[in-house]
């Protein structure tokens, strides 16, 4: 016998008018409108209270407002009539006018502004009739007119008004003027002649446009007529794309200013249609079809761009727009090839359309060397930073178009991080030869006069920049680091009142507030030579207070007593506490921001030393948590500064925490290498070429490129001795798994890719296989 289930039935639970007041309170001031407007009604149902209704309409106002804010007038105009309907409350009646206009609703705005439901005042009035003006010449309204009284000025003004639209649409220039000066200073379309005074003026410019313009009251209903002018002077796609985001009526002005028909109308929004929902091909052959209308060459312009991304459309293209050359044809090939991310085919193609365009004639091709050196730069986009073919791609392309400042950047960049000192001092003289005034360049300028010690040439460089830029806080640092670079000379030879000169001129570009505590420090180092011992105490403890108190002020300290020939042990006695500092981990990230600028300073040496005196500290702090980012930083920090002990302390740290990935790998190998490729065993190759391997798959390019310069310049040296014997089970077990690995590779080919790499075998591999009993001909 079957059982009818039960129902639970579930209690409804009542709320509060209270607590719903709250709640609809706190939606309307969250901007919750919708939900804010439905708990109000909620509540007048309870309780027709007077607050509530106000609520209410509050609700529905800053609803309406909210969408006319995103151009949704039809949604404003629906929130502002229930407002009227539930609460009766028409206040801002101007604003609904206005977004019944802004909605095309034209007739039903003309009928409210005839018959107000609530008094308009004047000013009211004066700003709505202007409105409508400008909505009735734009959108070619001319049959609601007749609904206007007809001794109104809207009514009246009207016909000289359009009579001047058309005078300038035909070239009429004497109607134009006389139309111009029939409209009156109180007319509700005065405001239509500085616009028509700015179309005259098209040809002059964006300036003399603007100025014109400028007449017009920022609250001026024709001053979005006015923005408008600017597209006028655009053509083919970009016009097009541009007159699309227009409204109705901003579009149907645009028209009439260009004097298209209906057909011509129509064929836009085809091409908006079809833009949004065909396809390239749809696309392709409407341009084909309207080639006319859009204009021949803006069409073939066009369809040329869209050639790429269709299959077998090149004929299509010549039969209409005439044949492409070769070196086009090429260029097309190429894009096409980087749309299916075929790269290989693609950098072939571009070296052919290279090929082409260097035999053309100067009637075949012109721009050819501005057209080789931007194929040049486009070939490096995928492609690591420091890749020497990347680099050579540049600078041909310099060669060709020295007019990229982009480029110079680059390979000033690339050399300065691959130590190649020659190259990377040419490339900021010629920077400097092409862009003698720009600031990023003059910034390279004072780096790379500061890495060759000639500070007085880097102290040229940077007042120059202040010259350019009275502010900028990287020139102000250089210049106070350069007198501090001069005061530690002046103290290790014992002329110490040059100290406190260079010291006073220090100060001079350092920022109030900012302080790094090196002039404190220096003072403290300078009374303590003067035999001040308290007072050497005092500024040591104002320089560390403004270091920050914690690593990097130990650190510091030690680099500005290394740097005069002071034991550090000298400054840490006055201050023993120094020592007792345990770092958190933001403390130890800003070591990394420090350490780089003394570096820069061209102090890396003893940078080494002052690490030496705060590793015990440091080691310690490294066994916190961090992020991957930061281990990544601090461990290239360690390597800039060829820090390999800490190197190599870092990256173990790391990999008790993180995964070993393949930057982690180079950081871990680089430590143990410590700049001497030939300590390279086969063991860290093998390791090193799969970690490249995996970067590679990651799309990691620059590690995958770092590692595989360490693997490149150990081309040719023999492996380091790992200690092992001819039979050590090691070796023997690193032997068997390159065998297993070539037997599984070529297990994976296809018959006819095994047996013609079976054919090219070298003997050599052949009879390691026939010696570990592997039958080649599996």
């Amino acid at each position: 016998m079957s059982r009818k289930k039960k129902h639970a039935h579930h209690k409804v639970v009542a709320i509060s008018p209270e607590h719903l007041e709250k709640k609809a309170r706190q939606q309307l001031q969250s901007g919750a409108y919708k939900d804010a407007i439905n708990n109000y009604k909620r509540l007048l149902k309870i309780n027709q209270q007077p607050d509530y209704l106000d609520a209410l309409g509050e609700a529905y106002w800053l609803a309406a407002e909210s969408q006319a804010a995103k151009g949704l007038y039809k949604e404003a105009v629906n929130l502002w009539e229930s407002r009227a309907h539930s609460c009766q409350q028409h206040s801002h009646l101007p604003r609904y006018i206005i977004w019944l206009l802004a909605a095309g609703a034209y007739i039903k705005a003309i009928r409210i502004f005839n018959a107000p439901p609530v008094e308009l005042n004047r000013e009211e009035q004066t700003h709505l009739t202007a409105m409508i003006g400008a909505h009735l010449l734009a959108a070619d309204q001319q049959n609601i007119v007749a609904m206007l009284d007809a001794d109104s000025p809207l009514a009246k003004d009207y016909p000289i008004a359009k009579a001047a639209l058309k005078a300038y649409c035909q070239g009429d220039e004497n109607t134009l003027a006389s139309s111009l000066k029939a409209i009156g200073s109180r007319s509700p379309y005065r405001d239509f002649r500085p616009v028509l005074n700015a179309l005259l003026s098209l040809d002059a410019g964006p300036q003399e446009i603007e100025q014109r313009l400028s007449r017009l009251k920022p609250d001026s209903p024709y001053l979005a007529l006015g923005r408008m002018l600017p597209l006028l002077q655009q053509e083919g796609a970009l016009f097009i794309e541009s007159y699309q985001k227009l409204g109705p009526a901003q579009q149907t002005f645009v028209a009439t200013l260009q004097g298209w028909d209906k057909r011509q109308l129509r064929l836009l929004g085809d091409f908006r249609k079809i833009q949004l929902k065909g396809g390239d091909k749809a696309l392709f052959d409407f341009i084909v079809a309207n080639k006319r209308f859009f204009g021949e060459q803006e069409s073939a312009y066009f369809c040329k761009a869209l050639l790429p991304y269709l299959n077998k459309a090149t004929g299509i293209f010549e039969r209409h727009f005439g044949a492409l050359s070769q070196a086009e044809k090429y260029r097309l090939e190429a894009l096409s090839c980087e749309h299916r991310k075929d790269h290989y085919l693609a950098e072939r193609s571009w070296r052919l359309y290279i090929d082409k365009l260097e035999m053309a004639s100067p009637a075949e091709e012109t721009d050819v060397d501005l057209k080789i050196a931007l194929v040049l730069r486009h070939l490096n986009k995928d492609l690591p930073a420091n890749d020497p073919g990347v680099l050579h791609n540049l600078e041909t392309s310099l060669s060709l178009d020295p007019n990229d400042k982009a480029s110079y950047l680059h390979l000033i960049s690339a050399y300065k991080q691959s130590n190649y000192k020659k190259s990377y001092q040419s490339w900021v003289v010629a920077a400097l030869q092409e862009y003698p005034e720009d600031i990023e360049i003059l910034l390279e300028a004072v780096a790379a006069a500061r890495t060759k010690n000639a500070h007085k040439k880097a102290a040229g460089f940077a007042k120059k920049i202040l010259a350019i830029d009275p502010i900028n806080a990287k020139a102000q640092n250089f210049l106070r680091s350069s007198h501090v670079a001069h005061a530690r000379k002046q103290f290790k030879v014992g002329r110490l009142h040059l100290v406190h000169k260079e010291l006073a001129a220090a100060e001079q570009w350092e920022r109030n507030g900012q302080e790094s505590g090196v002039l404190s420090i220096n003072r403290a180092l300078l009374a303590l030579e003067e035999n001040h011992k308290e007072q050497a105490k005092a500024l040591l403890q104002t320089g560390i207070s403004q270091s920050g108190g914690n690593l990097c002020a130990y650190l510091r300290l030690c680099t500005e007593a290394l740097c005069v020939d002071v034991k550090p042990s000298a400054l840490v006695s006055l201050m023993p506490e120094i020592k007792k500092i345990s770092p958190n981990k933001t403390e130890v990230m800003l070591l990394v921001a420090v350490l780089q600028a003394y570096y820069e300073e061209g102090i890396g040496a003893l940078l080494i030393d002052a690490l030496a005196e705060i590793s015990p500290i440091l080691k310690k702090s490294l066994k916190q948590t961090l992020s991957e980012t930061q281990w990544y930083n601090l461990a290239e920090c360690f390597l800039t500064l060829e820090a390999y002990d800490l190197l190599e302390y870092c990256t173990r740290q790391a990999l008790k925490q993180q995964d070993s990935k393949p930057l982690l790998v180079f950081y871990e190998i680089s430590a143990t290498l410590r700049g001497q490729q030939q300590h390279l065993t086969y063991n860290m190759h093998y390791r090193l070429v799969e970690a490249a391997e995996e970067a590679h798959d990651m799309n990691d390019l620059r590690t995958a490129a770092r590692i595989e310069q360490i693997i490149k310049q150990h081309a040719g040296l023999p492996f380091a001795d790992t200690g092992f014997d001819d039979d050590d089970n090691d070796f023997e077990e690193a032997e068997n798994n390159v065998i297993e690995g070539i037997v599984n590779m070529i297990k994976s080919l296809s018959p006819s890719e095994r047996k013609k790499i079976l054919k090219d075998m070298p003997p050599e591999v052949k009879s390691l296989l026939m010696d570990a009993g592997v039958d080649i001909d599996f």
